[in-house]
């Protein structure tokens, strides 16, 4: 994933104003009791990326600048909260489903997901962080991960 970092600059009013470049940011935020947050933009290759490398070569004003840069901050946090989703489809895949909240939480989350494909991204991305499925005392194995040794 490529990153890149923006800075936040929040008002007491609760505007705000996104700026590419930290002293910028100290600079609009000076004077008053305004909130500086650093945001680093590590965006998943794809489609929409792309169209907004595209869109912020082609933006005219400072004002369309300032749209792109929070159209990057609002798809970095979608991709970030899909990616937690996915994880947590997947843990919930590998534990014990006994209780129906449970069993309809795993069925909701793969559905919004995707279905069968997302359940196969969220397994593995369950194993990438760790995590293994629940298994018998004594199974010998470890979620589809074993030592090469």
């Amino acid at each position: 994933m490529a990153e890149s970092t923006v800075w936040r600059v929040m008002y007491p009013d609760g505007s705000r104003t996104v700026v590419g470049h930290y002293p910028l940011a100290l600079a609009y935020a000076k004077g008053d009791k305004s909130r500086i947050d650093e945001i680093a933009l590590d965006l998943h290759p794809g489609p929409l990326k792309r169209e907004l490398a595209v869109l912020r070569g082609v933006t005219a004003s400072r004002g369309d600048d300032d749209c792109v840069q929070e159209a990057e901050i609002d798809l970095h946090r979608l991709q970030h909260i899909e990616s937690a989703a996915l994880q947590a489809l997947g843990i919930l895949w590998m534990s014990e489903r006994t209780s129906e909240k449970t069993q309809a939480a795993f069925k909701t989350l793969r559905d919004a997901l995707g279905g069968r494909n997302a359940l196969r991204k969220g397994i593995e991305a369950a194993i990438d962080a760790g995590y293994e499925a629940d298994h018998p005392p004594g199974a010998d194995w470890w979620a589809g991960k074993k030592d090469k040794s």
